[in-house]
């Protein structure tokens, strides 16, 4: 039998705004000659990409296809604005300038260190390394200084301090406590270095040492009233993901004690920080009296 329409639903987003898909979707459809309808805000992408196929397609919710709005309010290259527009969707800009522009461009240089961080490859790493370098440049640019100070500061850092080829990570560093102790010196000089390892090599990443993920009680006085509890955990943002929890228990006058598990889930995705917060009940057991 002939196939007059196709429905798309905003099911599955990956697929949907992948644009072999969608030429394929397009491809079929002029070949069988049928309509592709979709359905839902979040096919715009889909939308704009099977016009342009020359498939014909018809909105359940045209409104909603036009105004699928994406939030980045962030800085990007003079180029990018215009290849969104030239592909079909609408892009909104800002012009910065002054303290703003500065500000938005060391954002801006954090964001590109982060996805030098998270890059795999050696290509991927160069390519986010010339970001990190044109954000360097127009931090310069907007700060009227000229790029050659920057490459003179860093020789004179590498002089005074050394570059990083030998590879060296500390580790910690130690002060003794009192001048007082009845260790020799030299003891004291070969007991720190032991600590460090010196002779230590590590070539795979997981076993690069991290900083602590510290959860620090909670030492304030509150109100018998109030039903409150903190929890605090210090981590590294560099760290990618962590998950902490802290058991919290309630009595209540006349009645059994509550018992949850109050957790928090930190996981840095690109240069946002998500965090998840879950207050779960456990099971209670009951008491028996034994007489």
């Amino acid at each position: 039998r002939r196939i007059e329409r196709v429905i798309v639903r905003p099911i599955e987003p990956a697929l949907i705004r992948n644009s072999h898909f969608a030429q394929e979707l397009a491809d079929l459809a002029k070949e069988a000659n049928f309509a592709i309808e979709l359905s839902g805000g979040l096919l715009s992408h889909a939308y704009h990409t099977l016009r342009r196929a020359g498939a014909r397609v018809e909105c359940v919710d045209l409104f909603g296809a036009e105004q699928d709005v994406v939030q980045f309010n962030k800085l990007v290259r003079d180029k990018i604005a215009d290849r969104i527009i030239g592909q079909g969707e609408r892009a909104e800009t800002i012009t910065l300038g002054g303290d703003a522009l500065i500000a938005a461009l060391k954002r801006k240089l954090v964001e590109e260190s982060l996805e030098a961080l998270d890059a795999i490859s050696g290509d991927d790493v160069i390519g986010e390394l010339a970001d990190v370098a044109e954000v360097m440049h127009g931090i310069c640019d907007a700060l009227g200084v000229p790029v050659a100070r920057v490459r003179d500061e860093r020789k004179h850092k590498k002089e005074s301090r050394g570059g990083f080829a030998r590879g060296l990570m500390l580790v910690k560093t130690s002060t003794p406590h009192s001048v007082t102790q009845a260790v020799p010196k030299s003891n004291e000089a070969e007991s720190f270095i032991d600590d460090l390892g010196p002779d230590t090599v590590i070539l795979e990443p997981s076993a690069l040492p991290s900083r602590t993920i510290s959860q620090k009680p909670d030492l304030r006085r509150v109100a018998e009233s109030d039903i409150e509890k903190m929890l605090t955990i210090d981590a590294d943002l560099l760290l990618g993901e962590t998950t902490r929890s802290t058991d919290v228990t309630y009595d209540t006058e006349g009645r059994a004690p509550q018992h949850y598990v109050l957790s928090l889930r930190l996981a840095r995705v690109k240069d946002r920080l998500r965090a998840v917060v879950r207050l779960r009940r456990t099971a209670t057991q009951l008491e028996f009296v034994l007489e």
